[in-house]
């Protein structure tokens, strides 16, 4: 597959004369007329109408396209009104498409365009991502890394992760008397008792943003000022009880201190913590967690969330760190001599974590520990990782090379076998267990009636 992917991007790169976005996947079609695009703004008005109780979005998205073709990104929600460069077509060119691997569902204009620069406007309703009850407006665009399409476009257009965008909402609470409050990782700013401006960093990505709107009443806060190695950061902690949002505070200023201290210092201007019960999922400097996995969360402000996948062939790198902090960076004992695993060779079109990142993924970061150890062993050399590339995406072969580059050890043998999966060997691991519940100490994902419950 990974042969059949470069040979790809090469007809394509090097035969029709286009370039394509960084680290994104390559066009297909027929005629490779279905193209990435790189977008690079997106507004986004939000209205939120407690008496109608209906959710009403109107995003304009500015992307570049480097080559004539049907452009693909992805938000979820039916369209019910779509402009291009200014001119309204039918909804109907909105189509839904699975990649040519069958792995993905996406979204596509199904209009050629022309290279260039171009403006999309697309209208739409959230309302069931909405809870409109006792004079409150509630509202979490919480996401998930462990299925597909539960990242930003379930609220929002975004791109794969690959892409890295400048967000700006503007947000209207109309028909309650309630103060509410937007927890955010985003710099917020209120034009009115109800009204608010959120504009994201331009480093984020479609699993980076965090936005939790609802009565302020609701939750008990903890507002303080992190002295970090290099800057000082605000930090917010909220909770339902003052217990948890005082548990919150207090380990988190205990797990930020030894982080920074193991890989360096915080990549992002906030730190938000929402401690929600059981379960955890990280985000842009913010994390919705119970206070067991605080510190796995934590752990993916710096891989994850401060270095980011590109996509789903990366994501199982920073979840095999994140357990193995769990795991108390317990030293490897042995090089890898197991059975092959698939861990980053998937499609280029995946757009999820392999739950073997969390078992056989940790278990290769310690045997490279071990194989390493001449050179320091991976804390040193995740931390010059994190140097490289803080802020930045990446794929599994820049980490590939990144370890190459600084230890002159050849991974390839490794690699094929503990990464790649060498598909045809008989004795590969399979894919992962089919249950969150069934992973090794990791936080579990929240269901769907938890979400909810949590807005």
């Amino acid at each position: 597959m990974r042969l059949a992917f470069i040979m790809m991007v090469m007809l394509f790169v090097n035969g029709l004369g286009h370039s394509y976005p960084d680290k994104a996947p390559p066009p297909f079609g027929r005629k490779g007329e279905v193209v990435p695009i790189d977008i690079k703004t997106v507004v986004i008005d939000y209205k939120f109408d407690y008496d109608q109780r209906e959710a009403q979005a109107s995003a304009k998205m500015v992307y570049d396209q480097e080559a004539d073709g049907k452009p693909f990104f992805d938000l979820i929600p039916e369209v019910n009104k779509l402009m291009i460069d200014g001119i309204a077509v039918p909804v109907a060119l909105f189509k839904s498409i699975r990649d040519p691997d069958g792995v993905a569902t996406f979204r596509i204009i199904d209009k050629t365009l022309k290279a260039g620069t171009h403006e999309i406007i697309l209208e739409y309703n959230i309302d069931s991502e909405v809870t409109f009850s006792s004079n409150a407006v509630r509202t979490g665009f919480f996401m998930s890394d462990l299925t597909s399409r539960r990242f930003f476009e379930q609220y929002g257009p975004t791109n794969m992760e690959y892409d890295q965008i400048q967000y700006r909402f503007n947000v209207e609470v109309e028909g309650v008397t309630k103060a509410h409050r937007i927890f955010t990782n985003g710099q917020v700013q209120a034009t009115s008792d109800f009204t608010w401006t959120v504009k994201f960093p331009d480093y984020f990505t479609a699993s980076s943003i965090y936005f939790h709107l609802s009565d302020e009443s609701r939750y008990r806060i903890e507002e303080f000022e992190y002295e970090g190695l290099q800057a000082t950061i605000p930090v917010t902690v909220y909770a339902r009880s003052s217990y948890l949002a005082s548990q919150g505070t207090t380990k988190t200023k205990k797990y930020m201190e030894l982080l920074e201290d193991k890989f360096g210092p915080y990549a992002h201007e906030k730190l938000v913590v929402y401690v929600a019960g059981s379960g955890g999922m990280e985000y842009g400097g913010a994390t919705m967690t119970s206070i067991s996995a605080l510190n796995h969360e934590l752990t993916h402000f710096w891989f994850a969330r401060g270095v980011m996948p590109a996509n789903g062939n990366a994501g199982w790198v920073d979840e095999a760190i994140a357990s193995w902090q769990d795991d108390g960076f317990r030293p490897g004992s042995q090089a890898p001599d197991r059975s092959a695993v698939n861990l980053g060779g998937f499609s280029p079109y995946r757009r999820y974590t392999t739950r073997a990142a969390y078992s056989q993924g940790e278990q290769l970061i310690r045997e490279l520990d071990y194989v390493l150890r001449d050179n320091g062993g991976m804390i040193p050399l995740l931390r010059s990782f994190y140097e490289k590339y803080q802020r930045k995406t990446f794929l599994v072969e820049d980490f590939k090379a990144h370890l190459e580059r600084e230890t002159q050890v050849n991974m390839d043998g490794i690699f094929d076998r503990y990464v790649y999966g060498n598909a045809n060997l008989e004795d590969r691991v399979e894919e992962e267990p089919t249950h969150p519940d069934q992973l090794d100490g990791h936080p579990r994902a929240y269901t769907k009636e938890e979400l909810i419950f949590y807005r």
